[in-house]
């Protein structure tokens, strides 16, 4: 691609960025991306890692870090998922948190995803997933696709986030 091989003056008003996204392993010179944003339950504070694993029919994505550092329920957080495959469409998605090195879950303390929102780089849809639990460290919880009623839920829970 030159540098005036689209020159796109007037299309819109706003100023845009644009990047090429290439991906950190030379063997797969491009990547998918994907938005990973989760609202994070629990009853305590700790510091740990989050990683988030992506499904489709076919196909899944290993575990990626999504987030390092103090973990605090009732936050939400968010990262990007860099994928050498395609997903066709995302049907559920896995939920893993460890504690930080050097440090242990003596306490026992559970932390989950109530929803995960997962947005893809190509068109921009967003698929939502939910669950109702937490786990301890090292245990894997899956979130299926939010249904009616615990979308309703999620919304009564943050209607005071929006306020």
């Amino acid at each position: 691609m030159g540098h005036y091989a689209a020159p796109s003056h007037g299309i819109t008003t706003q100023y845009q960025n644009f990047y090429l996204h290439t991906g950190g392993d030379p063997q797969h010179f491009s990547s998918y991306r994907y938005k990973v944003s989760l609202a994070l339950v629990g009853k305590k504070q700790t510091s740990g890692k989050i990683f988030i694993s992506l499904f489709s029919d076919h196909i899944s994505t290993p575990e990626y870090e999504v987030k390092e550092g103090k973990l605090h329920p009732g936050n939400k957080y968010s990262g990007f998922i860099d994928s050498h495959v395609e997903l066709d469409e995302v049907n559920c998605v896995d939920f893993r948190w460890t504690p930080l090195a050097l440090q242990s879950n003596a306490l026992g303390i559970l932390l989950g995803a109530e929803r995960v929102n997962v947005q893809s780089g190509e068109d921009g849809k967003v698929l939502s997933f939910c669950s109702s639990g937490a786990v301890l460290h090292n245990v894997t919880l899956t979130l299926g696709p939010c249904t009616a009623y615990t979308q309703s839920r999620y919304l009564r829970s943050h209607y005071r986030d929006w306020l």
